[in-house]
């Protein structure tokens, strides 16, 4: 492939410009959800924690941008995710804290109050500053902060890719309503196997 090689990347394959102008995107893998004694516990997020690893590890690879983001409120009763939902992680706590397996690794940790994970944040800031034009999405829930980040993603003119086997909701059915609505007018769907064998 014809391209550029990023300076710092560690396999020594030449990229398009396109393929350097993209970040890794994974959403709320934290205690609060991935927890086995946590009240908002999810199995099929667990089932999910090897895939994100796995894109995690290409992304790495590759010295492309990777953002994690963490759900963690002051839970004021003026925030209407805690009229919502009436109990959510605080920020500073187990509950807000990535999962061990993701602990390991040293990159931006974008802390948000809602769904969307450009609201209230500076996220946007940081993709713009480093020329960031296409969003890969991993991650928790499929159907609640992946869909709205990617909307909201849309509508900031972002090329949003979601990896179907490294994104879960806790009922299936939401999962599937999802990925229907996405695929339908928001992002492209492909599978995290699909990345890892031809290549982002």
């Amino acid at each position: 492939m014809s391209g550029k090689r990023h300076p710092d990347s560690l396999d020594g394959v030449y990229y398009s410009e396109e393929i350097l102008r993209s970040a890794l995107i994974v959403i709320d893998m934290q205690n609060y959800f991935l927890s086995s004694d946590s009240p908002a516990y999810m199995h099929s997020g667990v089932n999910i924690i090897p895939n994100v690893m796995k894109i995690i590890e290409l992304f790495k690879k590759r010295s492309m941008p990777i953002f994690f983001t963490i759900q963690a409120n002051n839970n004021s009763k003026d925030n209407m995710m805690y009229r919502w939902w009436k109990r959510l992680p605080i920020i500073d706590t187990y509950d807000s804290t990535l999962i061990k397996q993701l602990s390991i690794y040293n990159y931006p940790i974008i802390y948000k109050e809602h769904y969307s994970i450009f609201f209230n944040t500076d996220l946007n800031r940081q993709l713009k500053e480093q020329r960031i034009e296409n969003l890969y999405f991993t991650g928790i829930q499929t159907h609640l902060c992946v869909e709205t980040s990617i909307r909201h993603a849309f509508m900031l003119n972002y090329e949003s890719i979601l990896l179907s086997d490294a994104t879960a909701s806790k009922r299936i059915e939401n999962y599937n309503a999802s990925i229907l609505n996405l695929k339908h007018g928001f992002c492209k769907i492909i599978s995290s196997e699909d990345v890892i064998n031809e290549g982002i």
